[in-house]
């Protein structure tokens, strides 16, 4: 029975160091509260309007710098929240392990100092963007705006991802959020920009007769072949080359 305890108890103990050893794996992030609805307050995240009808789409690609704009409006005849701020939940796995004070733009209804703090590294899954207002009035909207660049390789054509957005009052107190869901594009193999891709070069050898003599060939001139590939949409039953000699 002796033999049993201390085998059963020498078993207990190494499972417990087995179990202390794996939690270092599990990656910790800050818990996000369920989505709150307040009906005075409507928040959420957009993609900047001036540049999407600039580019005609909202297609934004990996590798790209995205603009958005972060909106938080207050109802007409509601209440208003003195001293309320907000915390933007950035992706790393999308926009990297660091966002800088210049990704994001200055907003006039602020404190006079410590309106914004940006913590990229107590989580391991958010770069969390605190910022902080005078006072959210009733009947107004305040925006600020913001870029983040999609990393190279991070996502797959036409694959979501989310930024969550988060309210307070001036007591702490969460009043509203929104998880606001985008989706990025990515190019066909070999492309740096949305419709034009410069694929590769030959060169070759050429002279005035193919050979010199029976056993050499001319090489008194280069003649260089470059092949040029656009798309006319993707993805695409049909895109076409041209080359240029």
């Amino acid at each position: 029975m002796k033999q049993f305890r201390k085998r059963f108890l020498a078993a207990l103990l190494s499972f417990v160091m087995v179990f202390l050893s794996m939690s270092d794996m599990f990656t910790a992030h800050a818990a996000l509260p369920a989505v709150v609805d307040d009906p005075d307050v409507v928040a959420d995240v957009t993609y900047d309007q001036v540049a999407v009808a600039s580019r005609g789409n909202s297609d934004f690609y990996v590798g790209e710098e995205v603009s958005f704009y972060a909106n938080i409006t207050m109802q007409s005849g509601g209440r208003s929240l003195p001293g309320a701020y907000s915390k933007l939940y950035l992706p790393k796995k999308v926009f990297g392990s660091y966002i800088s004070t210049s990704n994001i733009s200055t907003w006039i209804n602020r404190p006079a100092t410590n309106y914004l703090s940006i913590d990229n590294s107590s989580d391991n899954e958010y770069i969390i963007v605190t910022m902080k207002y005078t006072s959210l009035g009733s009947g107004t909207t305040q925006t600020v705006p913001f870029k983040a660049t999609i990393q190279p390789n991070s996502l797959a054509n036409n694959e979501t991802y989310t930024i969550p957005w988060q309210v307070y009052d001036g007591n702490g107190t969460l009043v509203e959020s929104s998880n606001n869901t985008f989706t990025a594009k990515t190019y066909p193999i070999g492309y740096t920009n949305e419709n034009y891709n410069y694929t590769v070069g030959y060169s070759f050898l050429q002279g005035s007769s193919n050979l010199q003599n029976n056993t050499t060939l001319s090489n008194d001139f280069s003649a260089n072949i470059d092949f040029y590939s656009y798309r006319t949409d993707w993805p695409g039953g049909r895109n076409f080359s041209r080359y240029n000699t």
